[in-house]
């Protein structure tokens, strides 16, 4: 998963706990205990970080 550098640092230090994507066919995929990797967008050096899924929310849209 891509991030921003802003999203990506403020996961990294903790203060973002939640991230919201489309539920698409390619995060349709991701289930509660998966763990994924988020890619920093800009800078890809030192800019990985791997976390797992501990909830989905699914939200209708409309």
């Amino acid at each position: 998963m891509n991030l921003w550098d802003d999203s990506f640092r403020a996961i990294n230090e903790g203060w973002k706990t939640v991230e919201m994507r489309l539920n698409d066919e390619k995060r349709s995929v991701i289930n509660v205990g998966d763990v994924i990797e988020m890619l920093k967008n800009i800078d890809i050096s030192g800019g990985l970080l791997y976390y797992k899924i501990y909830e989905l929310y699914l939200l209708n849209g409309g």
